[in-house]
């Protein structure tokens, strides 16, 4: 008995079952991820060290890392508490803009990893994410609905 054959998809391959993204699209977003990951954290910690108290100067009286210094270790510090001190006193922050671009950078590779829609309207109707063309500004206007007073 001859078999049927199938006739090929002049559109391009089947879709993925799933609809999740291919592996290369993830691997790419994984690097996107890992390579922005190194200027994100620096920058946080930038921030983040001196308002606690690590300055460049030493502990910060008063603040939060003299509080733990006092409770925990006393004058001999080590471990951990002299890490963030020697961050505190040596690190250099990243320009705004090299944030920036790690931030967007961040946030792509994590649409690409989770498969986020393209941009081409595919998330709704209206191409919003809403799933509906109405993005709801104008509810109840003209449409026969009466206002709530």
């Amino acid at each position: 008995m001859p078999t049927a054959i199938t006739p090929r998809n002049p559109a391009g391959p089947p879709p993925r079952p799933g609809g999740g993204p291919s592996g290369v699209l993830r691997f790419l977003g994984a690097c996107a991820l890992v390579a922005a990951t190194p200027v994100i954290v620096t920058a946080g910690a930038a921030i983040v060290l001196p308002v606690i108290g690590f300055t460049s100067a030493g502990v910060a009286a008063g603040s939060i890392a003299a509080g733990v210094q006092s409770a925990v270790y006393g004058g001999a510090t080590c471990g951990v508490f002299s890490l963030l001190q020697s961050a505190g006193a040596t690190i250099a922050a990243p320009a705004a803009m090299e944030v920036v671009a790690a931030l967007g950078t961040a946030a792509m590779g994590a649409r690409m990893i989770q498969g986020g829609g393209n941009g081409d309207g595919e998330e709704g109707e209206d191409g919003d994410g809403d799933e509906g063309g109405d993005d709801g500004d104008d509810e109840g206007k003209g449409k026969g609905v009466p206002e709530e007073k």
